[in-house]
């Protein structure tokens, strides 16, 4: 297959470390029982809970791009500078001085990160409109190659373990940078690319076995120098677990994998997340995370083609335990389309075949939302994930809709153009799409290649298989 602007799964738009510092500081917050609608998807800067969000096209141009990085890739990708929540990520082949990088994104703040060939370059913030964007390449920052040794390591952390750093934007969760470095001796280096400066470090240390977390940390306000640094272990401090017990889960979710996130109030921005397994009515959830008041986010896996999402407003979670009974969550509402009359050679009968609904924008390549599922009949049902952030999808209009199936052998794609598209369930019969040849183009619409288990959101997870830093 060739390859793929964008992957709804990879999500650059960076969920940030579990070892968050900041205590979310807020007043005048609703009781934490509010059971109001969750934030819509692509939310931005300002967006509360249950506030409907216009997410518009937008492109960003950087002109005067140095002539060493023509003729490569390039990506691009927005942030929240204050919490690390983003609109997304585009990469575009460099073929001149400039280069566009489309965003389907709501208007506003944000930190902007670009990759050239080896290097990488930030802006701290930037005011981003709808439309177009101009971005000259001299108001980037070079980030510079930059060492952290940690001394002083306990012997509890010393053995199959790896350890990650973060360096945090000081009282943000907005990530600079990140790197891991397995745990061998007292001490151990990590690696990595920043603006020298001062951050909040954060460290954490994953068990190899079964990627457990083990510990985390945090040292806040650290001058951090281009070249090597030393902090000895004893200048971080402990983040202490925090428990949450989710009671009352229905049977229907009995055997089915759930995840509980935590975001800043009004932002979908996955600061921490967990998973567990529903064998009873009730799930308890160890997350290494600050008190405070977070918008709460469970979702259910596990459920055939089904991939409900609940969400909660402003709880106000404490140290130690705490417990939220499954009837304060309200269901987020989810868009859903079913493609009636699949040919059965598109249908996997023993074999894999995958099948994939993207939308665009009319007209362009501008992805808004998707998703993957197995291909088991010749109707399938897809409930849509939002292109920018890793939430339910959700708003009607008129869309491009963009079928693709994919086999062990070769993958194949149809377009249906400027389909209106409902709350609820739209169903498009498979006559309705038109065959496009494998070519670029079609690539750039495959949105989302998601395959059957589930991969980090942009690295937050405390699970099964380590979260690396994302970009």
């Amino acid at each position: 297959m060739k390859k793929q602007k964008h992957s709804f799964r990879s999500l650059k738009v960076v969920a940030v470390s579990a070892v968050a510092i900041a205590v979310l500081a807020l007043t005048g917050c609703p009781n934490g029982n509010d059971s109001g609608a969750g934030p819509g998807p692509g939310q931005g800067p300002g967006q509360g809970p249950g506030q409907t969000v216009q997410a518009v096209p937008i492109t960003v141009t950087i002109t005067g791009i140095p002539s060493g990085y023509q003729s490569s890739w390039g990506e691009l990708s927005l942030r929240h500078p204050e919490t690390g929540s983003g609109a997304g990520w585009d990469e575009v082949q460099i073929e001149g001085a400039s280069a566009a990088f489309a965003f389907t994104a709501v208007p506003g703040a944000y930190s902007l990160r670009l990759w050239l060939r080896d290097s990488e370059y930030f802006i701290a913030s930037k005011n981003i409109a709808a439309g177009a964007n101009t971005v000259p390449f001299s108001a980037f920052t070079a980030l510079e190659e930059v060492s952290i040794t940690v001394t002083g390591i306990p012997n509890r952390y010393i053995g199959d373990i790896e350890g990650e750093m973060v360096l945090m934007h000081p009282g943000t969760f907005n990530q600079m940078s990140g790197e891991w470095s397995w745990i061998s001796s007292s001490s151990a280096a990590f690696h990595m690319r920043a603006i020298p400066g001062a951050y909040d470090v954060h460290l954490r240390f994953w068990y190899d076995n079964d990627w457990s977390l083990l510990g985390a940390y945090s040292a806040p306000a650290v001058n951090v120098a281009a070249g090597a640094n030393t902090i000895p272990f004893s200048d971080f401090a402990v983040v202490e677990p925090i428990t949450i017990t989710v009671t009352g889960i229905p049977n229907r979710y009995i055997d089915a994998t759930v995840f509980l996130g935590l975001h800043t109030p009004g932002f979908i921005n996955w600061i921490v997340e967990n998973r567990g397994s529903v064998e009873s009515s009730s799930v308890t959830f160890t997350l290494f995370v600050m008190p405070g008041m977070y918008d709460v986010s469970l979702d259910f896996e596990g459920l055939e083609d089904s991939w409900p999402f609940y969400f909660v407003a402003r709880r106000n979670i404490a140290a130690g335990a705490n417990t939220i009974p499954f009837s304060a969550f309200s269901r987020v509402p989810q868009m859903t389309i079913t493609v009636t009359g699949i040919p059965g050679r598109y249908v996997g009968n023993g074999n894999w075949v995958d099948v994939g609904i993207s939308l665009t924008s009319p007209g362009t390549d501008n992805l808004v939302a998707g998703r993957w599922t197995p291909s088991r009949g010749s109707s399938v049902t897809i409930a849509l994930m939002d292109e920018n952030v890793f939430w339910p999808f959700n708003r009607p209009g008129t869309y491009d809709v963009n079928l693709t199936f994919e086999w062990s052998e070769d993958w194949s794609q149809y377009f249906a153009p400027s389909r209106n598209l409902t709350a609820g369930n739209t169903n498009i019969p498979f006559g309705a799409f038109t065959a496009m040849e494998n070519d670029d183009r079609a690539a750039t619409r495959i949105g989302n290649r998601e395959p059957s288990e589930r991969t980090t959101r942009g690295g937050s997870h405390t699970r099964a298989n380590p979260p690396r830093t994302p970009r």
